[in-house]
């Protein structure tokens, strides 16, 4: 069996890395500085004019970039899908320095064990993330027609009142 990855498989990967390394909005010089490899060098994984790479700076580059190595190489790793709210600690952790997060860390930690604050009922890991809750598509969030914070007239408001409070459309 060939141990060296195929040319397709090689470009999915500097794909990977070029968009993973765009969405954090990293130049190369800051991609560099993460991973104390030279910029032209990372350029050059990205182009694929560097066909084999390293596992060791597969692995630098994963961390770097907040991925891991197996999504990197393509692979789907189980995983479960967090709730926006959840993406946003997990972004806000990844900007901390190696001190912040040990302080994150241990604040957490101490809350969890005051017991206080833990949560008594399971908290569903399969929530499936709902469109609009993807960056730049909070348009197609639906807005029911109770909601009185849109743009409404007064004759709208009026129509869905006499809805709420006609007995008979009710029965």
């Amino acid at each position: 069996m060939n141990d060296l990855l195929d040319d397709s498989k090689m470009k999915d990967i500097m794909n990977r890395i070029q968009s993973r390394r765009l969405e954090l909005k990293l130049s190369y010089q800051d991609l560099a500085l993460k991973t104390n490899m030279s910029k032209s060098t990372l350029q050059r994984y990205e182009s694929g004019s560097i066909k084999n790479m390293p596992v060791d700076k597969l692995s630098v580059l994963a961390n770097a970039l907040d991925v891991s190595p197996l999504w990197l190489l393509g692979f789907e790793e189980n995983s479960i899908t967090l709730s926006l709210e959840e993406e946003q600690h997990i972004e806000s952790f990844r900007k901390l320095n190696i001190v912040g997060r040990k302080k994150v860390t241990a604040y957490t930690n101490d809350l969890i064990d005051s017991g206080k604050y833990e949560k008594s009922e399971p908290i569903p890991i399969n929530k499936k993330k709902e469109i609009w809750e993807e960056p730049g598509k909070e348009y197609l969030m639906p807005r029911a027609s109770h909601d009185k914070e849109g743009e409404f007239s007064e004759e709208d408001i009026k129509h869905d009142d006499e809805i709420m409070t006609n007995e008979e459309f009710w029965k």
